[in-house]
This record gives structure tokens, sequence and C-alpha cells, in this order.
């Protein structure tokens, strides 16, 4: 009956979607369909016998045969149906008493399925075939007749009846209300497609551990159909909704996680391995689970915003990762472990400052991240590089060294330090000693204005600024373009 119901279709528009490298050529249309009766389902409710149901029903018909009269005259867009070759009036001359009966026989199908063990499957399916029984009108002539004055009488009924459990009624308030929503909504293909390729666009594809699936990926389509089968045993196509192709894609990047850590482990480079899994797969691992948890209670949109920013966040990561592993961090000092280390430094504030190697230092621990971050800095290097050496005064950030009488020792320090000044009066003096060297470079790091403040205060009170081994290392997040620096 509902393919019966349908008079003509009518062609809107030639569109284009793009995901990936496909491009989706489509006809959007809509269409004219009739309105149609539908049939009640039986209960232990029967509205037959229901003098409140059947007086409802009555004065339902009164008010909207005044309605009907008025048709298509009752507003401007319904009015626009006059220039139809299609339309005829007298299609609709039951439609109050139509409307009437889907009214009454959707609150006695609420009332008599709401104790079912399947009652939301139950209800919103007879919901979906009440309002599909309404018909269509084409985009831009108004919604379907008499479909807001249904579910303004259906909601009223059930919020008049203390006898409809509190959460069938949220259930059923929050599916009219849905429905109103979804006539809002964009083009689902377009829709789809934008989701697959902002997806698309986070994955790193070039990266040597994925660049074997890109084009599987970017040739696949977003577009898939889901079939639902009703309880009555019809069954119907559609495409799958954004929160659908959300969780496929979950999912997907889930398993491709899972990929890149192997790979990075396959590497067997020790460094890369060892701040991979104390710094970002741990990081990531925690996000995931805290957004899991909140998948239920963020609006849908801000989910996606959410999930989008937790995987650009960590694929930008294992970029920054795989630009350290392949640079080529040989000697250019072989035989000075004092210039070879300022070298190595100034690298490290250019990779930090200019690169935003900056993104890999965990804010919450920002001082063993920066440390392990250095490290990889000297992974090609013919000097014996050692960390958190103890000489019997206390650990030592680093300390590079080629035999016993060429050593430099290498301290890090945050200016959050509370201790920050007592520091670089005494501590490296005493390092210095311990390791019988005269050279020392100490490492300052600020991370916003504030830090940056008490710093450069700090040094001016000791007169150490323009010294050649202190270096100052700027890891706010927010730098000025290149274009808006000044010379």
């Amino acid at each position: 009956m509902v393919k019966d119901n349908i008079k003509a279709l009518y062609f809107v528009d030639c569109l284009t979607a793009k995901a990936g490298d496909r491009t989706y050529p489509y006809g959007k249309c809509t269409y004219y369909a009739l309105p149609y009766p539908i049939d009640p389902t039986i209960g232990e409710h029967d509205y037959r016998k229901c003098d409140s149901c059947k007086n409802t029903h009555k004065t339902i018909v009164e008010l909207l045969k005044k309605k009907v009269k008025k048709f298509p005259n009752c507003c401007e867009a319904h009015k626009k149906l006059l220039s139809l070759k299609d339309f005829h009036k007298a299609d609709f001359k039951d439609a109050a008493k139509q409307c009437a009966d889907k009214v009454i026989f959707t609150y006695q199908h609420i009332i008599n399925k709401q104790s079912s063990p399947i009652w939301q499957i139950e209800i919103s399916e007879y919901i979906d075939k009440a309002i599909e029984s309404f018909g269509q009108f084409p985009d831009g002539y108004g919604i379907p007749f008499l479909f807001d004055n249904y579910i303004s009488y259906v909601r009223q009924l059930i919020n008049d009846n203390e006898g409809v459990k509190p959460e069938v009624k949220d259930y059923v308030i929050k599916k009219f209300d849905d429905l109103f929503l979804k006539k809002e909504e964009k083009d689902p293909i377009a829709d789809l497609c934008k989701i697959y390729d902002d997806w698309l666009n986070i994955i790193p594809f070039n990266l040597p551990f994925l660049r074997s699936v890109r084009d599987d990926f970017r040739n696949r389509s977003p577009l898939m159909v889901r079939v639902d089968k009703n309880s009555n045993n019809t069954h119907q196509q559609r495409l799958i909704s954004n929160e659908q192709l959300l969780d496929l894609l979950n999912n997907i990047t889930k398993n491709l996680l899972i990929k890149v850590g192997e790979k990075i482990v396959e590497l067997q480079d020790e460094e890369i391995n060892s701040f991979y899994k104390d710094f970002i797969g741990q990081e990531l691992l925690f996000n995931n689970k805290l957004l899991d948890k909140k998948y239920n209670e963020y609006p849908y949109t801000l989910f996606i915003k959410k999930w989008m920013e937790n995987q650009e966040n960590y694929f930008n990561k294992i970029n920054k990762l795989n630009e350290i592993r392949i640079i080529n961090t040989e000697d250019t000092y072989p035989n000075d472990s004092y210039k070879e280390s300022l070298q190595r430094i100034n690298d490290f504030k250019r990779y930090i400052e200019c690169n935003d190697v900056g993104i890999l230092i965990d804010p919450h621990r920002k001082e063993p991240c920066l440390q392990k971050l250095f490290k990889l800095i000297w992974r090609k290097t013919g000097f014996d590089f050692n960390a958190e050496v103890n000489n019997g005064r206390g650990p030592l950030d680093f300390k590079v060294s080629k035999g016993n009488a060429d050593k430099t020792i290498i301290e890090f320090k945050l200016a959050s330090n509370s201790k920050l000044k007592q520091n670089l009066q005494n501590q490296v003096d005493v390092y210095k000693k311990a390791n019988n060297t005269n050279k020392s470079i100490t490492v300052l790091f600020f991370f916003n204005e504030k830090e940056r403040n008490k710093l450069e205060r700090v040094l001016r009170e000791l007169q150490i600024k323009k010294q050649e081994n202190i270096e100052i290392i700027d890891c706010t997040k927010q730098k000025p373009s290149a274009s808006n620096v000044k010379g």
C-alpha cells in the first residue's frame, strides 16, 4: 500500500559528493504521496469500548474538519500544492477521520505495549508506520497534512494519562522531537562523505606503517546500506546513519592504531619504542577509554568533534615521532662534548619551537617527557650519553663524555620549579665538582607567559641571562606565525 500511494516523483537537482579519491554523482528527488488509513492493533485496551477514546475521537474529527475545509489555503506552503497537476483536494476528503483514527490507534497501542519486554521496538515501529501513512509533499510544499496535529494530540493524550509509564512518555516525546529535527537534516549522502573525508584527512596514510592500506581506504565507499527487518517481517533499506559510520570508523581506527604500535615496536629502535609506550600509547589508551565511557553522554555532533580531536592528536604525535626517527643525528663536533652538546641542544630548541615537536610533551609529566625526547636527539652519537647519572651528590640529568678528559654536564630545569633560583645558584657547580669537569650547560623551559616572566626575572637577578651555557626553550603552544614575526 505504501508504494501505491506515491503519485509523482519530482527531480530536484544533480549533486556530487567526494570522499577520498571517489566522487559520487547522484540525483536528489522528492515525491508526492497520498495519505492512507492504518489498522489498529489488538490488546487489553479497546478504544471501541472506551467512552473516553470515543469522545476524544469525535472531538478531534470535529476540530480537524475546519482545517480540512481551509486546506490547501491554510498556509503559504500548502497553497503551492494548487500548482501541481497531481494535486486534487478530493484525495484528502477523509483526512480528519484518518488522522483521528491514527491518534487513537497510536494511543491505544502505547497503552497496550508499554509492559512488553520489547516495548521500545513495538511502539517505535507502529509510530513509524503511522507517520508514513500521512504521505509526503514535495520539498517546499509543507509538511504532510495534519501530521503536526497527529503528534500534538498523541503527546497530549499520553501526558494526561497517569497510567502511562514515565519512561514510555519520555521515549515517545523524544521520538517526536527527533522527527522534527530530522526534517532539518542536511543531505545525508554529503554528510556521510564529509565524515569519511574528515577521517581520511586525519589518518596519516603517508606514514610507512600505513602506506600499504592507503589506496584501499581512499577508494572505499562510506555509502553503505543497512537492511532493517520490522516486526511485521517487512524489510526496509536505508543509508547507514552518521552514528553508525562513526562507530565503523572508530573500530577501523582502533585496528590501525594497533598496527601503528606494532610497527613502531618492529623498528627495533629502543628509544623511539620507549617514548611511544610511555607517552603516546598510554595517552591514547586513556583518551579512548574516557571517550567510550562518555559516548552516550555527549550529543552526537560533540562526540564526533571529540573523537576526531582524539585521533588527530594521536596521529599528529606519531608524525612528529616519525620525523625525529628519520633525523640525521651524526656528531657535528666528534671530539668536543661541550660543543656537540650545545649543537644538539640548539637542534632540540629548533624542533620544539619551530617544528611543533612540542606537541609530544606530556603536560602532566613535562620533565620526564622532555628528558626522553632529548635522548632521541642523541640516538646516533660517538659520545657516551648517559641519563640520570648519580655520582654521590644526587642524580644529574645528562652526562656527555668521551673518556675521562672530555665531559659535559647537561641539566634541565622547568621555570615552574619553586626552587629555580636556588638550583641555578648551586646545583650545577655541585655536579661539576662531583664529575670532575668545568663544562656544563643548563637548559631552561617555560610553558606560558607567567613562567617566561619569572624566568627572565631570575636570570636578571643572577646576572646569567647572556651566558653561553644557559639555553632557554619556549614550549608555549601558541607561537606567532612566520608572516607576523618582525625582524
